[in-house]
């Protein structure tokens, strides 16, 4: 009896080290950001990156319009009023996504934090120095741009699904040029999902069938997750997007290659995050109740 209760205790005492060690990475990660990496320069319209061929006075007054028909000025947004002086740095690139000899305005920048982010917004021109929103993303990374296409990286969305962040396993997967992405086409000052890639197809449907012999083996619900549920969801919610966004097609792909017990809650996880996959707001609240929820067992094995 002392020896389980003291292998309780032991447990506890891992349990309550690793979430201590979350929680100061949390408070303190944008302090060792600026001591241990680059720290981004100000926040500037200097800053201002322009394609060959394109020019603009960085003195410039550019409007910027939302989409709820907010006007302010390119210089004044974001408000960094709350911003720690490390993070006071923008981008600003301006493109000609469609050749159409109009001109495009892509703003960025870091937000910081542990679960870390790039507000990225896309406007389109109205006139010399009046842009229209027209697309929003919040992910790990910059938006990429390949001609017409806009390319969304989603790993920050769901990094911290049935695993921790750094877990994963995509380096295993049979086709590891893979990487979780949403393509969109710029047209008409408007973004819509870009056509079916079917060698993405093909990516997917050969690392979904690796993905799912793990699920079946018996060992697979037994100990923590190295990223299998992860990595499938990565898949789906790429898949989803690369295939005009059809629900019913993304479960049947599931349901083909998941055999885990618990089909059902993890089908449920992937389709909230496909919901709520253009911004970090959903995969912050389940990062946040995946610690209180260890704060809770930690707190259960102490009493015990």
């Amino acid at each position: 009896m002392e020896t389980v209760k003291s292998g309780k205790f032991a447990r506890g005492l891992v349990i309550a080290f690793v979430a201590g060690l979350i929680l100061l990475m949390v408070i303190f990660w944008p302090d060792l950001r600026t001591r241990f990496f680059k720290t981004p320069g100000e926040m500037t319209a200097e800053n201002a990156t322009y394609p060959e061929g394109t020019f603009r006075e960085a003195s410039q007054e550019v409007v910027l319009e939302f989409r709820n028909g907010e006007q302010v000025l390119l210089s004044e947004f974001p408000d960094t009023t709350d911003f720690p002086d490390d993070l006071n740095s923008k981008k600003i690139t301006y493109l000609d996504l469609n050749r159409d000899g109009k001109q495009e305005l892509y703003l960025t920048w870091y937000t910081g934090g542990m679960h870390c982010c790039n507000e990225s917004f896309l406007f389109t021109q109205v006139s010399p120095n009046h842009f229209r929103e027209v697309f929003t993303f919040t992910g790990g990374s910059e938006l990429s741009f390949e001609g017409d296409r806009i390319i969304a990286d989603t790993y920050e969305q769901t990094a911290y699904f049935y695993t921790c962040y750094a877990c994963q396993i995509n380096d295993t997967l049979p086709r590891k040029d893979f990487f979780p992405r949403i393509t969109l086409v710029y047209a008409r000052d408007s973004v819509f999902l870009a056509p079916t890639d079917e060698v993405l197809n093909e990516t997917i449907t050969e690392n979904l069938a690796f993905l799912g012999n793990w699920t079946k083996t018996s060992s697979f619900m037994v100990g923590e997750d190295s990223g299998v549920r992860k990595s499938f969801a990565e898949h789906i919610i790429t898949h989803h997007y690369n295939n005009g966004g059809d629900i019913s097609r993304s479960r049947a792909l599931f349901s083909r290659n998941y055999g885990a017990p618990d089909s059902l809650e993890v089908w449920d996880g992937i389709r909230q995050h496909l919901g709520n996959i253009f911004g970090m707001d959903f995969a912050a609240e389940q990062y946040s109740k995946s610690i209180m929820e260890l704060v809770t067992e930690i707190e259960k094995l102490t009493k015990e």
